[in-house]
């Protein structure tokens, strides 16, 4: 279990405000968008209204069906973190982003172009891969959700407003920073599926690096790799962690 690297305050309880948005194509239900933060309760319909202008407007497609989830998280029961320190690698094209990649999680695995190939040929999916550096394979027992990294958001009551558009950087900084935590995910590595949005980023060495080029404009693939170094009886628990633990982000930057 991660060690807090803070300490909570006597301020009234934040909520968890989760918010995933489907589609119906032909009887199947796809996920088209999906966005959280922790709010204090003043926010909350504010908070709301934001996300379901956001569900409702994904460049992908539209929604057919928004669906809120609120749930009180007390004081006492958050981790706390910082945010990751940021860096920025500029390529000149997709290949040489990808490159940089396997670069990265070279350290971690036996063949980083398996990972590549999981990160590049996932279909629509909810949540991140987990993925065994010691095999190469993926550890989530639903292949089709991944696993969803939930209940984290920034300290503070920022305006709750920017929530109705996707913000890739901040919330992106925000999510690596709760998965930083876990001492078994030793990297993770996201190429967005916004079709307009061609950067990615790794995460290893406790640094997030933003990449250019992951992708070319127009291409709605994406998916998200955590890389899991622990022992395969720990694998349930940092699932659990990783979706349930509430963490609270301080922002250093």
């Amino acid at each position: 279990m991660p060690t807090p690297s803070g300490s909570g305050g006597s301020a009234p309880d934040y909520f968890s405000v989760r918010m995933r948005a489907s589609a119906d194509h032909d009887g199947a239900t796809v996920h088209v968008s999906g966005a959280e933060t922790l709010v204090r309760e003043h926010a909350i319909g504010d908070c709301l209204t934001a996300l379901l202008q956001r569900g409702m407007s994904h460049p992908r497609e539209p929604a057919d069906s928004v669906v809120f989830s609120v749930d009180r998280i007390p004081d006492a029961a958050l981790e706390h973190t910082n945010t990751l320190p940021t860096a920025l690698h500029e390529c000149a094209d997709v290949a040489a982003a990808h490159d940089y990649y396997r670069a990265r999680i070279a350290p971690f695995v036996a063949d980083p172009d398996r990972v590549m190939a999981l990160l590049l040929n996932t279909t629509q999916m909810r949540g991140a891969m987990l993925v065994s550096c010691a095999t190469g394979r993926r550890l989530e027992p639903d292949r089709a959700r991944g696993v969803r990294v939930s209940t984290f958001g920034l300290a503070g009551d920022g305006d709750v407003g920017v929530h109705a558009h996707k913000q890739h950087h901040n919330e992106a900084v925000v999510l690596a920073s709760k998965v930083a935590m876990h001492p078994h995910i030793v990297a993770e590595l996201c190429i967005s599926d916004d079709p307009d949005y061609t950067r990615g980023y790794v995460c290893a060495g406790g640094i997030y690096t933003t990449v250019t080029h992951v992708k070319r404009p127009g291409d709605p693939h994406g998916g998200r790799v955590m890389l899991y170094d622990g022992p395969a009886t720990g694998v349930a628990s940092c699932i659990e962690w990783l979706q349930h633990a509430p963490v609270l982000v301080s922002d250093r930057r």
